[in-house]
């Protein structure tokens, strides 16, 4: 809920606010606190990637926050970065409902 507010305080140009609640979360880990209010977009898009690890929550926050996404020099897949906006934030429809239901298409970039 923390992170949920300190997006809405960012939103809103709240940034104590934002900073507050950011710093409860670090003050739990015995993390470093923020002391000031620069960079507080990447700041809660790294505590949201830490608070909601494994939970497959970080490309709904990249695209929310309309990222791009750049992944490592070890990157195997055939797109290795985005910029946003791209149609390959839209995940493709399953085959199986597409089979289903021959008026569906498939997403333009699948």
């Amino acid at each position: 809920m923390y992170l949920i507010r300190a997006e809405a305080s960012l939103g809103l140009e709240n940034l104590e606010d934002c900073k507050d609640d950011i710093n409860i979360l670090r003050n739990r880990a015995n993390a470093t606190l923020l002391t000031e209010t620069t960079n507080l977009e990447d700041t809660l898009l790294l505590e949201r990637r830490k608070e909601m690890c494994f939970e497959a929550q970080y490309l709904f926050d990249l695209a929310r926050f309309q990222k791009n996404i750049v992944r490592g020099a070890d990157c195997v897949s055939q797109t290795c970065n985005l910029n946003y906006p791209s149609g390959k934030y839209i995940l493709p429809i399953p085959d199986s409902n597409i089979e289903l239901n021959s008026n569906l298409q498939q997403n333009d970039t699948y």
